[in-house]
């Protein structure tokens, strides 16, 4: 009976998480494209930093300078308050797995781990494959998104600049 009851406590607690994202998403994806159209917008203008103007896109490179650079540069928000930030794939499933462990996992698993990344984009809910991903500086330290929350480059690119990158 109380395994019952766990699996039921479980699955409400998914179906809260599931319709909370749901209500995010157009959230998000409105403050990606406020983000692409100030930044475009900058650039127009020529009040870029000459290492931002060359790229207006997160392809290529570390997604245009937002992750601390000193540059001045606004990085994209969160549906949080809180920063997006553009750091590696690998990055981002080494802190998956160092968030809830106590000891690092094994070589293979971790090869396993880079080769399928556990890391879905909060936006289209695919699998990440790409390079780099955008993920919120406030990790699980939130109720909006108590499972972190991460953007992939595809996404990223087409709500802040419309750039279609190809698919994943």
């Amino acid at each position: 009976e109380d395994e019952d009851e766990e699996e039921e406590e479980e699955h409400v607690r998914d179906d809260w998480r599931r319709r909370l994202y749901a209500q995010a998403k157009p959230l998000q994806i409105r403050l990606l494209r406020s983000y692409g159209e100030a930044r475009m917008r900058r650039e127009s203008e020529g009040r870029l930093p000459p290492s931002l103007a060359a790229s207006t896109s997160s392809a290529g490179s570390n997604g245009g300078g937002e992750r601390g650079n000193g540059s001045g540069e606004e990085a994209p928000k969160c549906i949080c308050g809180c920063r997006l930030t553009c750091t590696s794939t690998r990055e981002r499933v080494m802190a998956f797995v160092l968030e809830g462990s106590v000891a690092a996992p094994y070589r293979h698993q971790l090869e396993a781990l880079m080769s399928s990344p556990p890391i879905v984009c909060d936006i289209c809910s695919r699998q990440v494959r790409t390079k780099h991903v955008w993920t919120c500086e406030n990790g699980r330290r939130t109720v909006l998104h108590a499972a972190a929350y991460d953007v992939c480059e595809t996404c990223f690119a087409w709500h802040a600049f419309e750039e279609d990158c190809g698919g994943e």
